[in-house]
């Protein structure tokens, strides 16, 4: 098996047709199909399948992509580092998050990072799931996950602190109501986030510890979205306290019952590279807006 036979399958599911991939690729079509034609016979099963509409993956080449993707980028960061090495800096560190965490928690971590190793680029990416957060770093396309506890990961993982959710409102009497029993927030009108967003699970959690049917008022798959209709008087929501400004805190939010936390681990694929060892280890000493000790007793863990 071949690099570039990899290389021309990813082109080829990424552009849809074997004709874009070869000119994406400046090669010929019948020279890229003639590759795909060995690494299929290597495999031993056909990749594509000829659709209307142009190709599709067959179910040997939809188990084959994720395999694909990872080589080439083990052997992107390869050239990566030996740019590095030849340019004389540092090196290259990407850490993935989730979009509440990258843009609330780490940036602190960042800039603390570029003052000690200013010779180092540090690539920060961010997704809205964590799911899609787990998906990417087992594919390598990062050094590091700094994100929710991952299910069954057989990897290195580091808690580096819990996040604590607050209702968000601009009713005082509901949130000092829902404050001693959030079961109260049956009555009352919520805006939710779309499945499709990681903080949905959250406020499942939440709605099943407390028998809570949410009578839904809207839907939205932004933070910032969520927290301006609750503000605006339209219902409440449940939010990361570190997404709400300091100065709305104590009017506007309020720790529903014993509190709502989830737990935060920093997390590599197999053994942490030298970079990212080195960035948890500055992660698990900073001070960072998240919950060191404990969780009150209580408390709903996600």
């Amino acid at each position: 098996m071949r690099l570039r036979q990899i290389e021309y399958f990813v082109a080829i599911e990424e552009h849809g047709s074997y004709t874009k991939a070869a000119a994406e690729l400046f090669v010929s079509q019948p020279s890229i199909s003639q590759q795909i034609l060995a690494l299929e016979k290597e495999l031993g099963a056909p990749l594509f399948d000829r659709v209307p509409t142009g190709i599709a993956l067959t179910k040997a080449g939809a188990a084959f992509l994720p395999e694909a993707k990872t080589v080439l980028a083990a052997v992107e960061r390869s050239r990566a580092a030996v740019r590095n090495s030849v340019a004389g800096v540092g090196g290259e560190l990407t850490v993935v998050s989730i979009r509440s965490v990258a843009s609330n928690v780490l940036p602190g971590s960042i800039t603390a990072w570029h003052a000690r190793h200013p010779e180092t680029l540090l690539n920060l990416r961010d997704h809205h799931h964590r799911k899609l957060l787990e998906t990417a770093l087992e594919a390598g396309e990062g050094d590091v996950g700094i994100g929710p506890r991952p299910r069954n990961w057989d990897g290195t993982l580091h808690r580096i602190g819990f996040e604590e959710f607050v209702l968000v409102s601009s009713d005082k009497e509901l949130l000092a109501a829902a404050s001693a029993d959030p079961a109260t927030l049956s009555d009352v009108s919520w805006i939710v986030f779309d499945p499709s967003h990681g903080l949905s699970e959250v406020m499942e959690l939440f709605f099943e510890r407390y028998g809570i049917t949410p009578r839904v008022a809207a839907r939205s798959a932004q933070v910032e979205a969520a927290m301006s209709l609750a503000l605006d008087g339209l219902g409440v929501t449940l939010l990361p306290e570190n997404v709400v400004p300091l100065e709305l805190r104590p009017v506007h939010t309020a720790r529903a019952g014993a509190g709502v936390f989830r737990e935060l681990v920093a997390y590599t694929k197999g053994q942490p590279s030298s970079l990212a060892h080195r960035y948890v280890d500055l992660l698990l000493e900073m001070d960072l807006p998240l919950r060191k000790a404990r969780v009150p007793r209580g408390a709903l863990t996600c």
